[in-house]
């Protein structure tokens, strides 16, 4: 009788081992991929590699557009749709910052508040940046902000040619030895970029500060399904590589996760950046047809990507 129940019970502990590894197949959606070569730009000596089944939207002049081909699978239905967005550092091409219109207010001590910045449809921003320069190929969101006040101060630490733009209280927050190992900078130059560990001074060039992956605060909940957009930095034969990941319907820990199996982005080279509401974007691909991920939300900052 005993042996007849541990037959049993072995039977059903390799059933449900097997189902478990269907289903975790099923749910990682690279794990039966190989893995495939793309070049962003000529000549083709700088390969980016991908593990994962993307369909490429553009690949020229130093901008690879690309959008996962399996979003769904057959036990929960989910929408895990995510577009990607990646810049060769090597090439001309380059990620710039745009903001809204810039003002400050007198306080009555006589000091003038944090910056604030007028907010704007990501359509609106897109369609005007193209009509003086037909170079831009996608307008991405990026930092976060107050979505309660229009214009509104940046979340954090931002450095757009030359200025630094503060964030209020904020800055106090960050400048605690705590609470610096939450925050990561992405750093851009002219032909090289990186993640680092936030410091006081931000270096040369363009800087903007988000979360480090492994933060889990108020503002970004790993469990919860929405939109965010993530940035990150990887390496090639000649160059770096900036890559924009926007998942749409993930938690946090899936898009993470994606960025370094399906993209090669180490988790130390991961920064993330608002969701939410706030996640849009508005590119062109390789045919000039439009790809958009819209919002009733305006937003006061955005990363804009221009080909060489």
């Amino acid at each position: 009788m005993r042996l007849t129940r541990n037959i049993i019970l072995f039977g059903l502990s390799t059933l449900f081992l097997i189902i478990s590894l269907v289903s975790s197949s099923a749910n990682d959606d690279s794990l039966d991929f190989v893995p495939s070569i793309l070049y962003c730009s000529e000549p083709k000596n700088n390969p980016f590699h991908i593990r994962g089944r993307y369909q490429v939207l553009m690949a020229k002049n130093g901008i690879c557009i690309l959008k996962n081909s399996i979003t769904k699978n057959r036990f929960d239905n989910i929408d895990r749709s995510a577009y990607v967005f990646i810049v060769e550092k090597r090439t001309e091409a380059k990620v710039d910052f745009w903001t809204g219109n810039r003002s400050t207010k007198l306080l009555p001590n006589g000091k003038k508040t944090a910056p604030h910045f007028s907010r704007d449809y990501v359509g609106n921003i897109y369609h005007d940046l193209r009509r003086y320069d037909t170079r831009v190929k996608a307008v991405i969101n990026g930092q976060f902000f107050n979505a309660n006040m229009n214009p509104t101060f940046l979340s954090f630490p931002t450095k757009n040619k030359g200025d630094d733009v503060l964030a209020g209280d904020n800055d106090l927050r960050l400048s605690t030895e705590k609470s610096a190992k939450d925050y990561s900078v992405l750093n851009l130059n002219d032909r090289s970029a990186s993640v680092t560990r936030y410091r006081s001074q931000l270096g040369p060039g363009q800087a903007i500060i988000g979360y480090s992956v492994g933060y889990r605060g108020g503002d970004v909940n790993p469990f919860n399904r929405i939109r965010r957009t993530l940035a990150g930095v990887t390496y090639g034969n000649y160059s770096s590589f900036v890559v924009f990941y926007v998942p749409i319907n993930m938690t946090l820990e899936d898009a993470e996760n994606r960025m370094k199996i399906d993209l090669g982005v180490l988790y130390d080279n991961i920064v993330i950046f608002d969701g939410g509401g706030s996640t849009q974007f508005r590119a062109q691909t390789s045919n000039g047809e439009s790809i958009h991920l819209t919002s009733n939300r305006t937003i006061p900052m955005a990363f804009v990507i221009k080909e060489k």
